[in-house]
């Protein structure tokens, strides 16, 4: 695959065109068709290097699946990754190796990520072990570094993952990820099983670790408010689409795409004297079994066209700079 001159300069990490469908049920009988769900649909999007991306939206729409896409626990139906100017897909098992060390995935469930029979020290250096071999002293030395600078200390590392808080975990979790000097880092929901009062000190030691080491970070998260606070841009997603894709100064200031306004409408507000529109959704979210034709939008969307239950709109970039794929933004954007 042939990477421009700007994408090599620019983009750490260019999804083109991807697409990803399960296999549901597979018929005994061969003339029977298979029925498959499809999950991701043409999905387009780019990552800097140094930046961070939020990817939000509802449960199911696809979000942690593109995190697997990128990570090659799933292969692609269609379309391409490309990071720092290399197809994933095309990479032989030494590249593939090399690869990985640069790209790390912290999970949603710290305890489920970690050995409940292993004291967190020897998880957080085994990937060292793993890519370059036996050096435990060495290996020792820097975790304990590492631990220290995500706000723990040395004895934690001799603890059993049990014997940890949740946020404690996560941040043994972030050490393990750091561990081999990664440019990439996957964060898919690692706020959303702590307490409230942990969130935002998790979310802080991530923007330490930016500042200090220029990393940059794919944020998968439900809270918008702490997507806002930590990422550069924001990609919104329903139903395996992605609608809205821009700056976040822009995007959450002003939202076009009607999905995203009820979002960003949903975000509490401390102040009570702030007024905001309130905007409620009919429905439920139709099943991926059967999708609406069209916009997979347009069932619960307020301001929906006849044409949005005919086609699909495209994510087109907006003047500013902006993509958005709905009928009603694009036409507003012509008439004015």
């Amino acid at each position: 695959m042939e990477i421009t001159a700007k994408t090599k300069t620019d983009d750490l990490l260019v999804v083109k065109n991807l697409s990803k469908k399960f296999l549901l049920k597979k018929h005994k009988l061969p003339w029977h068709s298979k029925t498959y769900v499809h999950v991701i649909n043409g999905i387009d999007f780019s990552i800097k290097k140094g930046e961070a991306l939020g990817l939000v939206g509802e449960s199911g729409c696809g979000k942690s699946t593109i995190a697997k896409l990128i990570m090659n626990i799933y292969a692609p139906t269609a379309g391409s990754i490309v990071y720092d100017a290399k197809e994933l897909s095309s990479l032989k098992r030494e590249e593939k190796k090399r690869t990985r060390r640069n790209i790390q995935y912290i999970f949603q469930d710290p305890m489920g990520a970690l050995n409940p029979r292993i004291p967190v020290i020897e998880q957080i250096y085994e990937p060292l072990i793993i890519h370059y071999g036996r050096n435990i002293k060495e290996y020792r030395r820097k975790s304990v570094s590492l631990l220290e600078s995500v706000g723990l200390k040395e004895s934690h590392g001799n603890m059993y993952p049990h014997q940890l808080s949740g946020g404690q975990r996560q941040r043994v979790v972030i050490a393990r990820a750091m561990i081999l000097d990664p440019d990439f880092l996957i964060c898919d929901e690692p706020i959303s099983a702590l307490d409230v009062s942990i969130q935002s000190q998790v979310v802080n030691l991530f923007m330490k670790i930016r500042a200090e080491r220029g990393i940059t970070l794919l944020f998968i998260s439900h809270d918008l408010s702490m997507v806002r606070h930590l990422c550069d841009s924001t990609a919104v997603m329903y139903m395996g689409n992605v609608v809205e894709y821009g700056k976040n100064d822009t995007l959450f200031d002003n939202p076009l795409h009607p999905y995203t306004k009820a979002l960003i409408a949903a975000i509490p507000i401390h102040d009570p004297r702030v007024k905001r529109e309130e905007i409620i959704l009919e429905g439920e979210i139709p099943s991926l079994l059967q999708p609406p034709t069209g916009c997979r939008f347009h069932p619960r969307c307020p301001v929906v066209r006849p044409e949005c239950s005919e086609k699909q709109p495209e994510l087109i970039t907006l003047p500013d700079g902006r993509k958005a794929a709905c009928f009603a933004v694009q036409e507003g954007r012509e008439n004015e």
